[in-house]
């Protein structure tokens, strides 16, 4: 069985709506070795400019207590958040501290080592979109312990009636 064999058997079955979610889902998919999960290390930003301005990277925390971390957020997400959270710790973050549907869609990710599409409410400023579309993606430096989050998102507009 081939690399890419190995990693379709165990890819969930994701309905995305917007390409830059797919090409981000696909990209991470690409950097799967032996089966294992791809790394943080693997994830190029040269590699994927147009989906670059679209991510988020969060460091996972487990001692001593579950937290996770901005590490990286993108332009896009950037413009429609209230505030730069670069560099915070959801548990300093009223909305997104345990358990915030955003804490438990990413432990959910840690807790799976899978893939998580979650479709969260926009509650950022721009209130001409209806939702987000993200796409959570595990990290592993030694391809199995979880260590970092890959998040691709996408701002859904409300349709004009």
């Amino acid at each position: 069985m081939t690399d890419d064999e190995n990693a379709d058997d165990v890819a969930p079955q994701l309905a995305f709506e917007t390409r830059v979610l797919q090409d981000g889902y696909s990209y991470w998919r690409s950097k799967f070795k032996d089966g294992r999960l791809p790394s943080r290390s693997d994830i190029d930003p040269i590699d994927i400019p147009r989906l670059m301005p679209h991510v988020v990277m969060l460091d996972v925390q487990r001692e001593p207590d579950f937290d996770f971390r901005y590490r990286l957020i993108g332009t896009y997400v950037a413009e429609h958040l209230f505030t730069d959270h670069t560099g915070s710790w959801f548990s300093e973050i009223e909305h997104q501290k345990a358990p915030s549907r955003i804490w438990q869609n990413c432990k959910q990710v840690v807790d799976t080592g899978e893939a998580f599409l979650a479709n969260t409410p926009n509650v950022g400023p721009h209130q001409g979109y209806r939702r987000v579309e993200d796409v959570i993606l595990p990290l592993a430096a030694d391809g199995i312990t979880i260590d970092t989050l890959l998040i691709f998102i996408c701002y859904s507009p409300r349709s004009e009636n």
